[in-house]
């Protein structure tokens, strides 16, 4: 799999629509490390992960969401 980094790059020159998701801080055991990254598209489809299960279900949804309001935002979860 590419760097996701490389897979921006290639999605901004594609002037594809995505949201970048990073895991910023976990209180407690968390499946992947701060930092992990996953690309969100409209549909809802993903590249990459941030742990999977409810969380990674949630951010999906909210990621969608908030296209419609085309702005950055942080949230927090609480599983």
């Amino acid at each position: 799999m590419k760097d996701i980094f490389e897979r921006i790059f290639e999605l901004k020159r594609e002037r594809r629509v995505f949201c970048l998701t990073t895991l910023i801080k976990s209180d407690g055991s968390s499946p992947r490390d701060l930092g992990a990254r996953m690309i969100v598209y409209t549909e809802g489809n993903i590249e990459y992960t941030i742990g999977g299960g409810a969380l990674e279900k949630l951010v999906v949804e909210d990621a969608v969401n908030g296209f419609k309001e085309r702005k950055n935002f942080t949230k927090r979860y609480n599983l």
